[in-house]
């Protein structure tokens, strides 16, 4: 049966655990939006500080706040997909608890892909900020990181070679995205960015040169950070990189989202490039395991 979605409406998916300490600038900003048509979903994966308290603390006073929390904890990968599924406006942001948007962020969003209807997803510039709040550089999505007028072929290669994953945060087509959630996040490192390999061979990727997203970043690694969820099992495979690349090539392959005849045309050339880039990580992994 074909979804239905509003029209109009933005669905925020906010995946959150154990956030109390952290939370309340990065949902005031969502909700404070000069975009007002929204919905703000946020799944507590089982926090055992206060963050449930704080989460009906804004239900309660904000009607666009829809609140669900997890039995027992999902991962942060899981999570994440619940409430991406979750969605049931026109468009779909993901949210985290330790950023925070400034107040166009969406309006903004929402008038390229309504200017806009060949493409599907859009992302702006990023100021990247430590814990403290400290200054730490810029993403912008200018020359050699700007994705609009680039090939498929080229987008996919800028993802899959030098990550810029920040555009797993910008604002989607709900409809295509539940189309890409047929297949589920893969439980491995980097899924986020086999996620995007999908979504670049798919659809055009829009870049705003706009800095509109501020992201903190972390000095921990990714495993210490999600010591307690699964993701930390799978950075410490040996084999941690292979199975990455696997899913990547994977998901391409199998993915119903890319016309055939742009697999046919693409896929050769794109994908043994891909391989050849990581030939030396595969190399050392296999070694090890000889």
């Amino acid at each position: 049966m074909q979804r239905e979605y509003e029209k109009g409406l933005v669905s925020i998916g906010f995946p959150v655990y154990n956030g109390a300490g952290k939370m309340r600038p990065a949902l005031d900003s969502l909700l404070n939006q000069t975009y007002q048509n929204l919905e703000l979903i946020i799944s507590d994966n089982a926090s055992t500080d206060d963050t449930e308290r704080i989460c009906r603390e804004y239900a309660a006073r904000d009607r666009r706040v829809r609140y669900v929390r997890q039995q027992k904890n999902v991962g942060l990968i899981s999570n994440t997909q619940f409430v991406m599924e979750e969605a049931r406006g026109e468009y779909f942001m993901l949210g985290s608890d330790d950023d925070w948007w400034r107040p166009q962020f969406i309006e903004r969003l929402k008038e390229v892909l309504d200017a806009n209807p060949s493409y599907s997803l859009v992302m702006c510039s990023v100021q990247n900020v430590s814990l403290s709040g400290e200054f730490l550089g810029e993403m912008l999505n200018t020359g050699k990181n700007d994705f609009t007028h680039r090939s498929y072929g080229e987008v996919f290669t800028m993802i899959s070679n030098r990550g810029l994953v920040h555009h797993i945060l910008g604002l989607y087509r709900t409809r295509l995205l539940h189309d890409f959630l047929r297949q589920p996040f893969p439980m491995c490192v980097r899924f986020d960015r086999v996620f995007l390999c999908e979504v670049a061979f798919a659809t055009k990727i829009y870049s705003l040169p706009d800095v509109l997203y501020h992201k903190t970043i972390y000095e921990v690694s990714t495993d210490k950070r999600y010591h307690t969820e699964y993701i930390k099992v799978a950075y410490q495979d040996p084999k941690a990189y292979s199975i990455f690349i696997w899913a990547v090539v994977h998901r391409l392959i199998r993915s119903r989202n890319i016309p055939l005849g742009r697999k046919l045309a693409l896929y050769p050339f794109y994908l043994l490039s891909f391989f050849w880039r990581w030939r030396r990580v595969l190399l050392k992994e296999w070694i090890k395991m000889i």
